[in-house]
């Protein structure tokens, strides 16, 4: 407890402070499942990571943050892309806001098979996936134990555009074939945000949205962790883990990243 006691006697202040700024380089391993639906072609295969982060919290009043990141050769191809999100908040009590937000991500995908895939003279598909997420909650923050909390449940209505193409060429007399498999719908949306605070030197927090229409589902899972170590510098954890289930494809994207990250106060 002396050890703890310490620690925040000599934490930023800023810590403690409404505006907050946060940086940080990651680097990690992301696994892609990609199916096309079609002709029951699967392509498995993980690799490595890495991204930039930012955030700003400004006077507990709003809050945004982006996170754009590329793989290493994966699924013979590419994978790179950036999620943005932003909330505003709006008082509705001491321990309660209301809130109003907006969330973006992008997936850009670009795989060149040629004759590596079993059965086939070439395998192509390059799409790009752009979703777009407005939402409302409730944000809810208190204390127990040390320990603060907040949890904000959210509903709201999300876009999804899929923008692209696969290729394929059977071995033998079949002919090469190019279909568009481009998409956008329309969804409902529902998920929750969580965060957790011990000693307010460290930050824990798990998100998880899901978007529905008919059959097609997409669904994405955040879980983050932030430990600072000294003034300005802290260790960083992130998973991430998207399914898309679409009409012609699906795709499971996750990763895993270490990353170091720089706070400081506005």
């Amino acid at each position: 407890m002396i050890k703890v006691a310490m620690m925040l006697l000599f934490m930023p202040s800023f810590l403690f402070a409404s505006d907050i700024g946060i940086i940080g380089v990651y680097g990690g391993k992301i696994g892609d499942d990609f199916v096309y639906k079609a002709k029951g072609t699967s392509l498995e295969d993980s690799g490595g990571f890495y991204g930039i982060y930012a955030q700003y919290v400004g006077a507990e009043k709003y809050q945004g943050n982006i996170f754009i990141y590329k793989s290493d050769d994966i699924n013979y191809g590419k994978l790179s892309g950036w999620h943005f999100n932003f909330d505003r908040y709006f008082s509705a009590g001491e321990k309660t806001k209301y809130s109003a937000g907006l969330a973006a991500e992008d997936i850009n995908v670009k795989i060149n098979a040629l004759n590596k895939i079993s059965g086939l003279a070439l395998f192509k598909a390059d799409k790009t996936v752009n979703i777009y997420l407005f939402r409302g909650g409730v944000n809810y923050k208190s204390e127990w134990k040390k320990i603060d909390f907040s949890i904000m449940p959210y509903a709201g209505i999300a876009v999804s555009d899929l923008d692209g193409y696969v290729a394929t060429d059977p071995l033998g007399p079949a002919p090469y074939v190019k279909t568009d498999i481009s998409q956008k719908s329309g969804y409902c949306a529902a998920g929750a945000n969580i965060t957790l605070k011990p000693y307010r030197f460290a930050e824990f927090q798990f998100k998880y949205g899901e978007y529905f229409r008919h059959e097609n589902k997409i669904r994405n899972a955040n879980l983050s962790f932030n430990f600072f170590l000294s003034r300005n510098f802290g260790l960083s954890y992130r998973y991430k883990k998207i399914n898309l289930d679409l009409e012609k494809v699906k795709n499971d994207i996750s990763y895993h990243m270490l990353g170091l990250v720089f706070a400081f106060g506005i």
